[in-house]
C-alpha cells in the first residue's frame, strides 16, 4: 500500500512538472498525505516529492502541494496536542527500541551540529539496507549497478524518475527509523523500473563484459529469490493451530512471554508479551542477558505466569537463552509442557 501511493504520488509530480496540470500536483499531495496515514516512516515521500519541486524550482506547485499534504498528515497528530501527549511522543522518539544507532540521535544529537553529524553518519551506514541478507542481496546490486553503470542513458531517457529516486534514497537514509531492508519496499517501484530500462537498453548495448556482468546479476537475483521463497514456504504452516495447541493448557487471562506470532493470535484471550523487551533490553545494557537473568525479569520485574519457547529459539544463535531447550536450574520457571515445536515453562508457586 505504501510504496503504491508513493509510486502514484512521483507519477502525479512528474505529470506536473511536464504538463503544468494542476490536478497533477492535488493528486500528489494527496497521495503522499495518505501514505504518511499509512505509515509514519512514509513521511520520506512527503519530504521527498517537497525536494523534488524544489530542484526543478516550481515554487507554486510546492505551495500547492504543501498545502494539500500538510493537513492530511496532520491528521495523523490526532490526539498529540496536549502537554503530555507530546512529551510522551518525544519521549519515545528519543528512546527508540532497536538494535541499531537510536533514533532519537535524529532529533536529540547534541545541538544542530551533533545532529547533522549524526545523520551523515547514519547515511554512511546506508549500504547494510541495501546488503543485509540475501533476500535483497540480488536486487540490491541490480539497481545500484544499474544506476551507477547507466548513469548517463538514465539521466538522458528519465530525468525525473532518476532525480525523485536519488532524492527518495538521500531522504529515506536520513528519516527512516532503521537501516531495516523492510524500507526498500518504498524504492521497489523505482527501483524495478530503473532495472527494466537498463534490460531493454542491453540490445544496443556493445560492451560484451557489461552484458555478461549484467546477466550474472540477473542470475543472482532469480537464485536469492527462489531461496527466499523456499524459506517462506516452508514456514507457511497452521500457526493458528499450533499457538492454540501450546496455549491450550494454559488459564485464559494469565501472562504469556511468547513468539512474537501470538500476539496476533491470541492477544484476545491471553495478556501476550513479546521477546523483543528482552532483546531492547540487551540493546539498552549493551550486554547479553543469561538465562538466569531473563528468567528472573520475566518474574520479578515482568509479573510473567508462562514463558512459551518455540522451535526459533531452540536454535537461534544470537539470543542464545533457550539454545536446545536446555533449561537451568533456577528459582523461577520450570518445565511445564512439550510439544512438538513449543516448549512451557510455568512459574513457580512459591514466587
Amino acid at each position: 500500500m505504501v510504496m503504491t501511493l508513493g509510486f502514484l504520488s512521483f507519477y502525479n509530480l512528474r505529470k506536473f512538472v511536464l504538463d503544468k496540470a494542476w490536478i497533477s500536483v492535488v493528486l500528489a499531495g494527496l497521495f503522499s498525505g495518505l501514505a504518511f496515514l499509512t505509515h509514519l516512516n512514509a513521511v520520506v515521500f512527503a519530504v521527498s516529492a517537497f525536494l523534488f519541486l524544489v530542484f526543478y524550482r516550481e515554487w507554486r506547485g510546492m505551495f500547492v502541494f504543501s498545502m494539500i499534504t500538510v493537513p492530511i498528515c496532520l491528521i495523523y497528530s490526532d490526539g498529540l496536542w496536549s502537554n503530555e501527549a507530546i512529551e510522551t511522543y518525544m519521549f519515545q522518539l528519543r528512546n527508540w527500541p532497536t538494535h541499531q544507532s537510536t533514533f532519537g540521535e535524529k532529533i536529540d544529537g547534541g545541538g544542530i551540529l551533533g545532529t547533522i553529524g549524526n545523520n551523515l553518519l547514519r547515511l554512511a551506514g546506508e549500504h547494510k539496507r541495501y546488503f543485509w541478507d540475501h533476500d535483497v542481496w540480488g536486487i540490491s546490486g541490480l539497481f545500484l549497478f544499474s544506476l551507477i553503470a547507466r548513469f548517463k542513458y538514465l539521466k538522458k531517457q528519465c530525468p525525473y524518475l532518476l532525480t525523485y529516486t536519488l532524492i527518495l534514497m538521500l531522504v529515506l537514509g536520513v528519516l527512516s527509523s532503521s537501516h531495516s531492508p523492510r524500507y526498500l519496499t518504498y524504492l521497489m517501484p523505482f527501483m524495478i523500473v530503473i532495472i527494466s530500462m537498463v534490460i531493454v537498453s542491453l540490445k544496443l548495448e556493445t560492451r560484451k563484459g557489461f552484458k555478461v556482468f549484467f546477466l550474472v546479476g540477473v542470475t543472482a537475483q532469480l537464485v536469492f529469490a527462489s531461496i527466499s521463497f523456499v524459506t517462506v514456504f516452508k514456514r507457511n504452516r497452521d500457526h493458528v493451530l499450533m499457538h492454540s495447541e501450546a496455549l491450550s493448557a494454559i488459564e485464559k487471562g494469565t501472562k504469556v512471554l511468547g513468539p512474537w506470532g501470538m500476539i496476533y493470535n491470541n492477544i484476545d484471550d491471553y495478556h501476550i508479551f513479546s521477546y523483543k523487551t528482552y532483546e531492547y533490553i540487551e540493546d539498552m545494557e549493551n550486554r547479553k542477558l543469561t538465562q538466569q537473568e531473563l528468567l528472573q525479569l520475566a518474574a520479578e520485574r515482568f509479573d510473567i505466569d508462562y514463558i512459551v519457547i518455540d522451535h526459533q529459539r531452540k536454535i537461534d544463535k544470537e539470543f542464545k537463552w533457550f539454545r536446545d531447550w536446555e533449561i537451568e536450574e533456577n528459582d523461577y520457571f520450570e518445565a511445564y509442557k512439550a510439544i512438538e515445536d513449543y516448549l512451557v515453562l510455568k512459574r513457580k508457586q512459591s514466587i
